[in-house]
């Protein structure tokens, strides 16, 4: 959820309603909207469509094609040929695991792998409200759910409850009795929350670290999760990158043709000055959180365990809160921090 606002932006954001394809104007005043991203994929592609963007469907990615370092196309397969597709530039939105980049040439001098730190293993599900009662505030954070070194949440709503359970990848894979664990404890303290999955009920992993310190090489530019376009400590991206996406149309859009990495470079400076600058004390706070987990796990008793996770991470967010505060623009917008701590 969110609304997509760019620096010096000046036409009011849209969104799609959640019952309807009916396109809709945020209301003034409001700061961030809930949106089914369903409709709004559905409405970006038949964007695209209508602009004469050509969709390759069941077709895997193989790697790219390079020559003397310059990206010039991608290595495809449609299941029984495979076969190359030559273009001017190759934009990167293939995800955190994205063999572009994974396959790119050294001189590139882009990263090909996260290291753990910056994996975010994420369970997540919208669940039937049985009763149609909200917590109060109804979007609580859980620092440490449940003895998990991450960050989970639980957002109500009158129909659904959305639920995520998140483990930082230094701490391991997030296994089904963990969050078959922490779905008991949350119905324990919530019994509205019901068994009905509305939707969701996957596990996936998102990147949670800042972007990557390189996005660009002649012919190639990286986007989304692929370049670590997320808040590094829950992996939430989409705002981000829509809005990394307007910088790069506007740079492709003003190069000479060559899109070599001088041409692209205006990508890169823009998104970081607008945008990553201000996530970065989130990242160094997510950093801290590993380090926590790291120095500690080895305490047995876990309520011992999870009592010294909460006292650090208590004052890490007094520190971040007096950090934003400090700052004449804030790192997120974000007005008031609930956050929600047993101990």
């Amino acid at each position: 959820s969110g609304v997509m606002r760019g620096a010096g932006d000046t036409v009011t954001p849209m969104w799609i309603s959640l019952c309807t394809t009916v396109m809709l104007r945020v209301p003034v005043g409001e700061d961030s909207i809930c949106m089914d991203r369903k409709l709004l994929i559905a409405y970006l592609i038949s964007l695209a469509e209508k602009a004469g963007v050509k969709f390759l469907y069941d077709t895997e990615i193989l790697s790219p094609v390079t020559e003397s370092g310059r990206v010039k196309g991608l290595n495809l397969s449609d299941g029984e040929i495979r076969y190359a597709l030559y273009a001017d530039l190759v934009i990167d939105a293939a995800g955190m695991y994205s063999p572009v980049r994974r396959g790119l040439p050294e001189v590139c001098g882009i990263e090909k792998e996260l290291e753990s730190t910056g994996v975010f293993h994420v369970y997540r599900a919208y669940f039937k409200n049985l009763t149609g009662e909200k917590t109060d505030p109804p979007y609580l954070i859980n620092l440490f759910n449940r003895n998990i070194p991450g960050i989970g949440w639980t957002v109500t709503d009158e129909k659904y409850v959305d639920i995520l359970i998140g483990k930082f990848g230094s701490a391991g894979p997030l296994t089904a009795d963990e969050v078959n664990s922490s779905l008991d404890a949350f119905r324990k303290e919530f019994p509205f929350i019901g068994q009905e999955i509305l939707r969701g009920g996957t596990f996936i992993d998102l990147p949670i670290k800042r972007m990557l310190p390189m996005l660009v090489c002649d012919g190639y530019a990286a986007i989304g999760d692929s370049a670590g376009m997320t808040v590094p400590l829950n992996g939430s991206g989409i705002v981000l990158s829509m809005n990394a996406g307007k910088i790069l149309a506007e740079t492709v859009m003003k190069a000479t043709g060559t899109y070599d990495k001088k041409a692209l470079w205006p990508y890169q400076y823009e998104y970081f000055h607008h945008y990553a600058k201000d996530l970065i004390i989130i990242d160094k706070l997510k950093d801290f959180f590993n380090f926590v987990n790291r120095s500690f796990c080895c305490i047995g008793n876990i309520h011992v365990r999870t009592c010294v996770y909460q006292l650090f991470t208590q004052l890490c967010i007094s520190f971040l809160i007096s950090k934003i505060n400090n700052r004449k623009k804030s790192v997120s917008n974000i007005d008031t921090l609930f956050l929600y701590i047993e101990c």
